[in-house]
């Protein structure tokens, strides 16, 4: 826990696949470009999720909380929006879509 690693990458499309990598019980930090239709085309939103769900052990929540910022800032401005999730509900596609979509037409 004293370094950043990268786990996986790939330019994989499928949203749902995407939340199955993240795991139940253990933080993660990802990095997603998330598309989407605005109802005038297809949109694209580099999305930052910091994934801490609520059963993941207090000790690595508190290393994952405490780089979280330092890690975000390291990749530059790139990142469009960012989703804070401890449970499922919280990184669901219509979820991350609402945030995302936020003053685009065809919401």
């Amino acid at each position: 826990m004293k370094t950043i690693v990268v786990e996986k990458s790939g330019s994989e499309a499928d949203y749902s696949v995407f939340e199955q990598l993240l795991p139940e019980q253990e933080p993660r930090y990802a990095v997603y470009d998330f598309e989407y239709d605005s109802g005038e085309g297809k949109r694209k939103k580099i999305c930052f999720y910091s994934w801490s769900p609520d059963d993941a052990p207090t000790r690595a929540k508190m290393v994952y909380a405490s780089s979280k910022s330092d890690f975000r800032n390291s990749l530059g401005g790139s990142i469009h929006a960012e989703i804070q999730g401890t449970d499922r509900a919280e990184i669901d596609y219509d979820t991350v879509l609402a945030k995302v979509s936020k003053g685009t037409a065809g919401r």
